[in-house]
């Protein structure tokens, strides 16, 4: 059986087979190295962790899961239930997910368009901005029906924010003289016209230092809310922020409920993002 050998390789095969269940196995390796206590044969992990001793069952809190395991859990984390949608970063968007992009006609007059430096935005970006975004599919499946409390946004996809997210959008003027907004594909809630409102969904219930659980399996952006960016386990954290520089003329710039941090009504738009990307991988370190 895979689970009687001590090798990384026999544990990430096993995470491969559960997954696919739907039902998350971890079996545990017993070198020194890794930390584990002798009894602990296996645990089984959904959004929580169920630690499985030779005697009995229990429940851990998470801080109570050892080291290694708690390391290994993140990739195992699902996509919640629902549709909404993220910016896409240049490592692209998650397996399954519905892409689209939004192509923005910024000032024409001395622009002052601007990106940190070394972002990690996938599109195109001069005087004109365009954006990628990937946006869930709400047919497939989750067994994961909530997101996690902190303080971050996303966007808004559908009717409604998934549970726990109030609602707001942003509202850019774009240039006015000889237009050239164009989109193609699925895109979030908002208006795609001359000009281009996005609505986000945006949250602050937890606290941003607290790491919460999501996918690790490719990098991905949040965008930040009141906070410094939210902390997600498993993953390195980079602001980025991008600034646009809107129709100078009578500008009618505005916002409306909550939005992520740097939006505002004034005559040019500003967003801060967060940028996740997973932590040097688990097997390395245990070479």
């Amino acid at each position: 059986m895979c689970h009687k050998k001590r090798t990384f390789e026999c544990i990430k095969q096993s995470w491969m087979i559960s997954t696919n269940k739907r039902k998350f196995t971890l079996y545990a390796i017993s070198s020194t190295r890794d930390r584990l206590k002798p009894d602990l044969k296996r645990a089984l992990i959904k959004n929580y962790a169920y630690v499985e001793s030779s005697k009995n069952v229990k429940t851990c809190t998470f801080s109570q899961v050892p080291f290694i395991v708690r390391e290994i859990i993140p990739e195992l984390v699902e996509w919640p239930f629902g549709t909404y949608t993220l910016v896409k970063p240049k490592a692209g968007c998650p397996t399954g997910w519905l892409e689209g992009w939004r192509h923005q006609d910024n000032e024409d007059g001395d622009n002052i368009n601007s990106l940190a430096y070394g972002h990690h935005f996938y599109g195109s970006f001069g005087r004109n901005l365009q954006f990628y975004y990937c946006t869930r599919d709400p047919n497939q499946f989750s067994g994961r029906r909530y997101w996690p409390s902190g303080n971050y946004c996303i966007l808004k996809h559908g009717l409604s924010c998934p549970t726990g997210f109030l609602t707001g959008s942003v509202y850019w003027d774009d240039e006015d003289r000889n237009n050239k907004n164009s989109y193609d594909g699925v895109l979030p809630s908002g208006d795609f016209g001359r000009n281009t409102r996005i609505d986000y969904c945006c949250r602050e219930d937890g606290r941003y230092n607290t790491k919460v659980q999501l996918p690790t399996s490719k990098p991905f952006y949040l965008l930040r809310f009141t906070s410094p960016c939210q902390m997600v386990e498993g993953m390195y954290v980079r602001e980025e922020n991008v600034q646009f520089d809107d129709e100078d003329h009578n500008n009618k710039n505005s916002i409306s409920g909550k939005v992520p941090m740097g939006a505002n009504g004034g005559r040019n738009q500003q967003l801060y993002v967060t940028w996740l990307k997973v932590k040097r991988p688990l097997a390395s370190r245990l070479m």
